[in-house]
């Protein structure tokens, strides 16, 4: 191994390394929360939206899963957004080079951000894999487009990709405007519309016949709601963002930092940088959006650890970039183990994080094979509509528990059954 290439083998060690992680966690772990709404026997699931998301790609893959696997092993439906996570890392690291980032410093941020731990709900969940799918697309479209030329064959693969995304997760719309300046400076503006047009239709037909139907109790109203939007965005770039260093003060003075830096130097970029710089531009207009769309839900959730982590991807390629260059008269060995301390800090909330998980599913794991127990030794006990997990599994119904047994997809180990009428 030479020095030149020791770099990337790090870096592909510290995604193998990941995967193992990530994958033990999932065996571990079960159904949770939202998981359960592409399990449970919801009407025309693969195009309704879900929280207003467009998500046909998450649903088809948990029932195609789902009938291949069954229900028994969680590792299955976790493993595609697992594989998304590390390829979104990738994707991250790629760009970050590309942007001349000293690779040393650039696998140091890969190891910050494969162990998130402030954005760990992204990580290991299965049913994120509409977030981070979404999110890891539309890298990868902005990383074919930074080739010199695009072929019919790139074209449509790009093209593929960003349909793909957008029937993944809402995540993907501020990330389209980026990839399209991408498309514009590097190719024109025939091949930009070449690729984009299709896309865009695709996702504005779905919003039209069934997106702008979707329930949204958490979407701004009133001017009072309204103009509390700037402020549940600046709480998600400040107090989320600070999740990830170990003073939270820090995020605030990081973002502004950035964005100054940004403004200061945007006119003399390099070319190989604009796609960090674009980038950077996807935290802010996130955060705006998010905040229409959730300020009802309150201020507090500006700083869930879903939404830092798309804060954090988008920003990681600017971020690398600005630590690089005011630490270019030094080694970089000290600016890389500054990043491996904050990585630290992240690999020890992630854990904290993870083991919460496992004792919320557990709890969800054991309610509901009781209810499985109770239907074998009494198929009339209980009602089909009754909600035996309501905490942490809000969409599943007795009526759901019975339909999966019937099926041959779930086969809990023998427990207690629950006395008729009990909760």
């Amino acid at each position: 191994m030479t020095s030149s290439n020791a770099p990337l083998v790090a870096h592909l060690v510290v995604l193998a390394t990941g995967f193992v992680v990530f994958s033990l966690i999932a065996a571990r772990g079960w159904f949770f929360y939202d998981d359960w709404y592409f399990l449970t026997s919801q009407s025309d699931v693969i195009w309704s939206p879900h929280v207003g998301h467009w998500n046909t790609v998450p649903a088809l893959l948990f029932l195609g899963i789902q009938r291949v696997f069954g229900m028994d092993h969680y590792l299955p439906f976790a493993m595609p957004a697992i594989l998304a996570h590390l390829a979104a890392v990738h994707l991250i690291w790629r760009i970050t080079l590309r942007a001349t980032v000293r690779p040393w410093l650039a696998t140091a941020f890969s190891v910050l951000l494969t162990f998130l731990g402030a954005g760990a709900e992204a990580l290991a969940w299965a049913v994120q894999i509409g977030f981070v799918g979404a999110i890891t697309g539309m890298l990868g479209v902005v990383v074919l487009l930074e080739s010199r030329r695009i072929t019919l064959l790139r074209g449509v693969l790009t093209s593929a990709l960003v349909l793909l995304s957008l029937a993944s997760s809402g995540v993907a719309v501020p990330f389209i405007p980026v990839a399209i300046a991408i498309a514009w400076l590097r190719h024109g503006v025939l091949r930009t519309i070449a690729v984009f047009t299709a896309p865009i239709i695709a996702f504005v037909v779905w919003y039209l016949l069934r997106g702008q139907a979707a329930p949204m109790p958490d979407r701004a109203s009133g001017f009072a709601e309204t103009f509390a939007v700037p402020e549940y965005a600046v709480a998600m770039l400040s107090d989320g963002l600070g999740k990830v260093f170990p003073l939270a003060v820090i995020g605030g003075i990081v973002f502004i930092a950035l964005g100054v830096w940004w403004i200061f130097t945007i006119r003399s970029v390099e070319p190989a940088a604009i796609p960090a710089y674009l980038l950077f531009l996807v935290a802010p207009v996130f955060a705006l959006l998010t905040g229409y769309t959730r300020i009802g839900a309150g201020l507090d959730t500006a700083t869930s650890s879903r939404y830092v982590y798309v804060v954090v991807i988008s920003v990681a390629p600017f971020m690398a970039l600005c630590f690089d260059r005011a630490s270019r008269r030094s080694p970089v060995a000290p600016a890389a183990a500054l990043v491996l301390i904050v990585a630290a800090w992240n690999i020890g909330g992630m854990a904290v994080a993870m083991t919460e998980r496992i004792q919320r599913v557990d709890g969800t794991r054991a309610e509901l094979a009781a209810t499985a127990a109770t239907l074998r030794a009494d198929p009339d006990c209980l009602a089909g509509d009754e909600r035996p997990s309501p905490q942490w599994a809000p969409d599943v119904t007795v009526g759901d528990v019975r339909r999966w047994i019937d099926h041959g997809w779930y086969h809990p180990a023998p427990v207690a059954g629950r006395e008729c009428g009990s909760p």
